[in-house]
């Protein structure tokens, strides 16, 4: 199997697809009456007013602005995996998406127009563990798909580097 080298890219695909399993959770817990709201509407309303982050257009929005965004957090995930190393991966993904998931919802919850979050406790404690199942399979993908090898700082793509003040810098 070909390992991907690039650890923008494999942060980019490990987040993507790691957030899928995580929103049909939240869809399938907010057709239950579980959760209050979704993933999608809350990461619509730090753009968009209440009632449109709800409406069916503004959730196919959130739903954009979300994956976006877990895309976005598969990068650092992949670095942390790439500079400390494949074991305890399980770990280091619930950190990545505890960590992801306090710090967006702090500022979810306090800016923008919108500030679709829900109050309710339950809603609460069902989206942190649907971001914690994002960071235990975001990290699973990475060290999956991924050639992480920690003794490696430079980049693993093999691209050139570029001239810097007239000297280049040649590859190892």
């Amino acid at each position: 199997m070909i390992k991907i080298k690039d650890r923008i890219s494999l942060g980019l695909l490990s987040g993507f697809i790691a957030n899928i399993p995580k929103e049909a959770l939240s869809e399938l817990l907010y057709r239950k009456g579980i959760e209050k709201g979704r993933f999608a509407s809350m990461a619509a309303g730090v753009f968009i007013p209440k009632k449109s982050a709800l409406s069916k257009k503004g959730i196919l929005f959130g739903l954009t602005h979300d994956f976006m965004l877990a895309s976005t957090l598969g990068i650092p995930l992949v670095y942390m995996l790439s500079f400390t190393g494949k074991d305890k991966w399980l770990i280091k993904g619930l950190l990545a998406g505890g960590l992801g998931f306090g710090v967006l919802r702090g500022l979810m919850a306090n800016v923008g127009p919108g500030k679709a979050y829900p109050n309710d406790p339950l809603s609460n404690i069902s989206m942190t563990l649907g971001s914690l199942m994002w960071g235990t399979i975001a990290s699973s993908i990475a060290i999956s798909l991924g050639e992480l090898n920690p003794y490696n700082t430079y980049p693993l793509n093999k691209s050139k580097i570029p001239v810097i003040n007239n000297v280049e810098l040649v590859e190892k």
